[in-house]
């Protein structure tokens, strides 16, 4: 079952933490903090499936650690924030490529949405923990961001989110963005589950935070985690009865089109024709589906009543009078329910001839060879990446080696061939992961283009089936809202007749 789970903290220095320190451990990568000198190295951690820092308008980070050394010389004061964090959980019914792009998409959101730099990393589930807890950390800076020739400038505090009435209408805002993205990858994808960003019965999950996390880890427990726990086992139950519910209304929808079966009998007449008997005289001849309803037979003039011979004569008829058109109003329930029942399977048989335009498109074979195109693109930007990271801790290793000879090569007095050696394979695949870079992005948005376009084109397709579709849709509520309707008459009628009843009984007890 897919859970929905999505939680804002704020990095603050007041706490001893660090922008610089929060994006090394979250993408399990060195990174040296050039305001207080510290080395924050995660190069060995595991669990970290895939990373990506976006821009807004399409842009990707080039340096992490320029991107959040720039977040922190930004502040100036010992209580500010210097990151925002949102926690996300990604459906484990879903693959690790599947995961990857609905977590770029949100990432991109929210950077387009408040115009920030957001550093995404996924991680997999804890080895010690529940096996389906694939989750993402979005790292965003307070600052709008901006591409310079320099790297990534920081602008103006995203005040709008600082604010408590503005701060808790936006994080109302993602949860729904990201129970919107959840769900179109989950139909794409066929799955049948689907989140909502709505707590159950008002409580939502809690955040457990680094402490109860650890505990947690160890096979301890937290009053956060047995909440959570809590929450999770009520989602489960009522995923549970949902299903059940589901499955009790198409048995009551069967039962009900096999009672309105109707009988031969004469008195069941709708203007001058048996709508029951011609319906059980189709159903009687063939074993193939209904056959398409006729919606004008709602507005057409009835057939004329066959003459009836009658065993005893009668006065002479009064002059005959226009017969009466067949109208939801005058239509016997039975018949409304056999109307209905057609409808339904009417719509079925439509819904299932219109498949989703973006699924049918996804699915192309161009697509699809684009997508790993840029997949692959990736993989190797991604392989600079670790290549630039690894040079530039070689050289820092030979700096702590050879202290006099790096301060004779940094004043330009004798310069080290290992050290432009190392500074020039950096650059060099700080240039190959910028070029993989443009290449991806150039990739996806062929993607994205081809992709809507064949959509374009299925939706004209479909254009008009889903016509139809619409037409029968509206057909089959105005059915149901008769059928609503007389059932709400007959239960005032019987609360009536039962008032009037208790009225003639006179008082009960105690008289």
């Amino acid at each position: 079952m897919a859970i929905f789970h999505l939680h804002m903290q704020t990095v603050k220095r007041s706490e001893g933490r660090s922008a610089t320190a929060a994006a090394a451990y979250r993408a399990g990568v060195e990174i040296v903090d050039t305001r207080t000198g510290e080395v924050h190295d995660y190069t060995h951690r595991s669990g970290v499936i895939g990373t990506l820092a976006v821009l807004p308008n399409g842009g990707t980070v080039d340096d992490r650690s320029q991107l959040w050394n720039a977040a922190e010389l930004a502040e100036n004061r010992k209580n500010s924030v210097v990151a925002r964090e949102v926690v996300v959980a990604l459906p484990h019914e879903l693959t690790d490529a599947d995961r990857a792009v609905l977590t770029e998409r949100f990432a991109r959101w929210l950077a387009d949405r408040h115009g920030v730099a957001v550093d995404a990393a996924i991680h997999a589930p804890d080895k010690a923990g529940d096996n389906r807890n694939h989750h993402a950390h979005l790292l965003m800076t307070t600052r709008q961001v901006e591409r310079s020739p320099e790297g990534v400038q920081l602008g103006a505090k995203t005040r709008e989110l600082d604010h408590a009435k503005t701060g808790g209408e936006h994080i109302t805002e993602w949860r729904a963005q990201w129970e919107r993205e959840i769900n179109h990858v989950l139909e794409l994808r066929q799955q049948p589950d689907r989140v909502s960003a709505a707590p159950v019965l008002g409580v939502p999950r809690v955040h457990l935070g680094p402490a109860a996390s650890q505990i947690e880890r160890r096979g301890g427990r937290t009053p956060a985690g047995d909440h959570n726990r809590a929450v999770d086992a009520l989602r489960l139950e009522i995923h549970v009865l949902r299903a059940d519910v589901a499955e009790l209304d198409r048995q009551i929808a069967a039962a009900e089109r096999e009672a309105a079966r109707p009988t031969v009998t004469p008195t069941l007449r709708v203007g001058g024709g048996s709508m029951a008997l011609a319906a059980l005289k189709e159903r009687s001849a063939t074993a193939m589906p209904p056959p398409a309803l006729d919606l004008s037979v709602l507005d057409a003039p009835p057939a004329p009543r066959p003459e009836v011979v009658q065993e005893k004569p009668k006065p002479a008829p009064s002059p005959a009078t226009p017969a009466q058109p067949v109208t939801l109003a005058n239509m016997p329930p039975e018949a409304l329910k056999l109307v209905a029942g057609k409808l339904d399977a009417q719509i079925h048989a439509l819904r299932q001839k219109l498949p989703d335009p973006e699924t049918v498109a996804w699915q192309d074979e161009r697509v699809a060879k684009l997508m790993q195109q840029a997949a692959e693109a990736e993989k190797q930007r991604e392989k600079q990446r670790k290549d630039r990271e690894q040079a530039q801790r070689q050289a820092n290793a030979w700096r702590d080696a050879h202290k006099l000879q790096a301060k004779a090569h940094d004043a330009g007095l004798k310069r080290s061939p290992y050290l432009d050696q190392m500074a020039d394979l950096a650059d060099r695949c700080q240039q190959a992961a910028r070029r993989l870079a443009e290449e991806m992005e150039h990739l996806k948005r062929q993607a994205a283009e081809l992709v809507k376009s064949i959509a374009d084109r299925v939706r004209r397709q479909q254009q008009p089936d889903r016509a139809q579709l619409d037409k029968l849709t509206k057909a089959r509520a105005d059915v149901v809202k008769e059928l609503t309707t007389r059932r709400d008459r007959e239960l005032v009628q019987k609360a009536r007749e039962q008032d009037k009843q208790r009225g003639r009984d006179g008082p009960g007890l105690g008289r």
